[in-house]
């Protein structure tokens, strides 16, 4: 098959090391692999340069991972940490997946409402200037527990959870995300819960962020298809993200109604 030239592609900036870069996470350089182990005049695949720009995406996401745990746990403010259990993020088969949830006595909006509270914003805030780094787009999706609402109610669970999460839109938007990279924004009520054998936990009230992984096989065989190098999903054109000042904390999540 075609193959392309590896010295075409750009190498990673080594000072930035703050940067949301294979370098800050993997200990081997991953753009530095091209060719490594191919033919003598260090040719690549279309499939080992897609399978590299996957490895690159996943270090990336490993970086925002631990910037947004960052900008809690070095807060010196006694009240943030209370908000620490309201992050969970994992790496679900879509992508980063960053949920804010209830606690018991730590609420994301007011019980039975989509008014978001101020304190949410300010944490949307956080999770949006890490975010705009990476260029994946955004799937928001509000969730419920299964408590319903008063019987003869026209607005269930359902509504509620689709306004919660157009809040949440309209909260990273707000706070510089793009609006072209929202891709989907869903309703799911209490149907998707987190503690499934306790359908009333406040747990299961939440917003769910997730960074949806990119498809690089049709950019990868494109580039060697036209003989061009891959350059831009390579390079390092990602600003570098520097650590939360821990002055400017977090304001805690009161309790909701």
């Amino acid at each position: 098959p075609p193959m392309i030239s590896t010295p075409q592609v750009a190498r990673p900036q080594a000072e930035n090391t703050e940067s949301l870069d294979a370098d800050s996470d993997d200990p081997e350089n991953i753009e530095s692999r091209l060719g490594s182990d191919d033919d003598a005049e260090g040719l690549i695949s279309a499939e080992k340069l897609e399978k590299l720009l996957e490895e690159r995406e996943a270090a990336q996401f490993a970086s925002a991972e631990k910037m947004l745990r960052k900008a809690i746990e070095d807060s010196n403010d006694p009240e943030l940490k209370e908000v620490a259990d309201s992050l969970q993020i994992d790496h679900a088969p879509e992508g980063l997946r960053i949920q804010l949830l209830d606690q018991e006595k730590v609420a994301l909006f007011p019980l039975g409402s989509a008014d978001m509270l101020e304190q949410t914003r300010k944490l949307l805030a956080k999770v949006s200037e890490i975010i705009s780094k990476l260029p994946n787009k955004i799937k928001i999706s509000g969730h419920t527990d299964s408590r319903p609402f008063p019987e003869g109610a026209t607005y269930t669970n359902w509504e509620l959870s689709a306004d919660r999460a157009l809040s949440s839109r309209r909260a990273l938007i707000a706070n510089g995300i793009p609006g072209g990279r929202v891709a989907q924004v869903v309703g799911m009520a209490d149907t998707d819960p987190i503690e499934p054998n306790d359908p009333t936990s406040p747990s299961n009230r939440r917003i769910s962020i997730v960074l949806l992984k990119q498809d690089f096989s049709d950019q990868a065989a494109d580039a060697v298809a036209s003989g061009e190098p891959a350059v831009q999903p390579l390079e390092t054109t990602l600003p570098p993200i520097v650590a939360p000042d821990t002055g400017s904390a977090l304001p805690p999540i009161r309790s909701g109604g």
